[in-house]
């Protein structure tokens, strides 16, 4: 049986994501398996959610879009920096590669990678992107690693790969590579009034 935890509960969105949902009135109890905070498990894997989580689940079940400057700034070839968090809570962060696949963010990586192992253990992330012309031009987003697909034949990888230095990914290894699908909770998107000419 799944235990769903506290509505708090970090792996609550994770959790609502995957699972079919359906209004609890529509169910008979019956067939309830579990309840806590408003949400309610039955037998055959479907949640119900009673009428006072509604405003909850809207909050915690819905990506934010992304405004057409932060996909720019993701489509262009930007480097990002990529901040999992470490098992005892510390953020690590990395430079990456990044894509867009619709309204979610892509990046690839090594399985045994610090970002792929603390994104595994827990999917909260954030990311910043600065324009690589103009560093005041910039996107800071937070989200959850929804999907980790497997990429043995740098299917994902070469197309970012294009994007950054025009060629396919050159170190090749078919075991162990994995794309990490994010899907982004908050955005920001700014434009500082500067222009980068630091002194020679």
């Amino acid at each position: 049986m799944m235990r769903i935890g506290q509505p708090n509960d970090n792996r609550i969105p994770v959790l609502l994501r995957r699972a079919k949902i359906t209004e609890v009135a529509c169910r008979p109890r019956d067939r309830l398996t579990h309840s806590n905070g408003g949400f309610f498990l039955y037998s055959d894997g479907e949640i119900g959610v009673s009428r006072c989580a509604v405003k909850l689940l809207r909050r915690i079940n819905m990506p934010s879009p992304l405004s057409d400057d932060i996909k720019s700034l993701i489509d262009a070839p930007n480097f990002a920096h990529l901040a999992t968090l470490m098992p005892d809570g510390s953020p690590q962060s990395v430079p990456v590669w990044v894509g867009l696949e619709g309204e979610r963010l892509l990046t690839c990586t090594g399985e045994t990678s610090l970002k792929a192992k603390n994104s595994q253990r827990d999917p909260r992330v954030a990311l910043s992107i600065i324009d690589f012309h103009d560093p005041y031009r910039e996107a800071q987003l937070r989200g959850r690693v929804m999907e980790r697909r497997p990429d043995p034949e740098c299917k994902y990888m070469d197309v970012i790969s294009h994007k950054y230095v025009g060629k396919p990914f050159p170190f090749r290894e078919p075991q162990g590579r994995v794309a990490l699908v994010v899907e982004i909770d908050k955005v920001r998107f700014a434009k500082l009034p500067f222009e980068h000419t630091p002194p020679k």
